[in-house]
């Protein structure tokens, strides 16, 4: 019982929680507030925000943490609706989110070490 309340924790905190307070600021405050009336460049640095946030340790991840931070600033940007660049965010993150535990709780059982 202890693993699922922790895997249940963990997901509302990742796949819920997370998007929200990174959108809020990435895609909400930084363009909308920091750079009002400049929000194209307010996009551009809450992208850049976004990647670093990540702590990308490679170029490949900087490439992943930056190519999605661009997908959510133009969905942000393009429907002028934070809720839907923070629900894409849900989206994304949960279905990353399930395909890991998947992985590790198959290893798990399996006995296999990942």
């Amino acid at each position: 019982m202890v693993q699922n309340s922790s895997l249940i924790s963990s997901f509302f905190l990742l796949a819920l929680l997370a998007p929200i307070c990174e959108e809020i600021l990435c895609r909400g405050i930084v363009p909308k507030k920091i750079f009002r009336g400049k929000e194209n460049l307010g996009f551009v640095v809450g992208t850049i925000v976004f990647a670093l946030l990540h702590q990308p340790s490679n170029l490949p991840s900087l490439l992943i943490y930056g190519g999605m931070s661009t997908v959510l600033s133009w969905t942000a940007y393009k429907t002028q609706r934070l809720e839907m660049s923070i629900l894409l965010h849900m989206i994304v993150n949960g279905v990353f989110f399930c395909l890991l535990a998947l992985v590790v709780i198959l290893s798990r059982t399996l006995g296999i070490s990942v």
